[in-house]
């Protein structure tokens, strides 16, 4: 897929509701594109035009704002839901900020990104990894302090509000 070339003929064939996040066919007003599911399971609309796969947040953007992204750039949804490509929820990040915007792991035990009890020294550790660059942040005795300890880093080094939330 190419991301930033979206074609400018698409504004002949599609409508974009920047409320309700719907791309529609003009021809007849269908709902343009299918859901697909990526690997790491999050959810995506994509709209084939000219024998092409491209990402509805892109078409979105391009038709509303006559944007397309610059190398670097991408879309991210705020509420990290793939298919609402509601105007409000969308924003143009580079990859850097959008690598602050991630939800917590399905695999992660204890529910908080960077935070993990080590059950040898009987205390919970928490770090962060920011712009490559790991950060240790301490042992703690308490749960509760290690969450705050990574969530006030979080803060600091600029991550969005819903980074390290389990999304819906």
């Amino acid at each position: 897929m190419n991301h930033n070339r979206i074609p400018t003929g698409i504004r002949n064939v599609l409508e974009y509701d920047g409320y309700t996040g719907e791309l529609r066919w003009l021809k007849n007003g269908n709902i343009a594109g299918n859901v697909q599911i990526k690997k790491n399971g999050k959810q995506y609309r994509r709209v084939k035009y000219q024998q092409r796969q491209y990402s509805a947040s892109h078409i979105a953007m391009y038709l509303y704002y006559g944007v397309r992204l610059d190398q670097g750039q991408e879309i991210d949804h705020k509420d990290g839901n793939g298919i609402n490509n509601k105007i409000s929820n969308l924003r143009i990040v580079s990859k850097k900020h959008q690598n602050r915007n991630h939800k917590t792991q399905k695999r992660s035990k204890t529910g908080i990104s960077g935070v993990r009890y080590l059950s040898k020294w009987g205390k919970w550790q928490a770090d962060i990894v920011c712009d490559g660059v790991f950060h240790y942040l301490g042992l703690f005795s308490d749960y509760f302090e290690a969450c705050c300890a990574r969530k006030s880093a979080q803060y600091r080094l600029g991550f969005y509000e819903l980074h390290g939330v389990r999304h819906k």
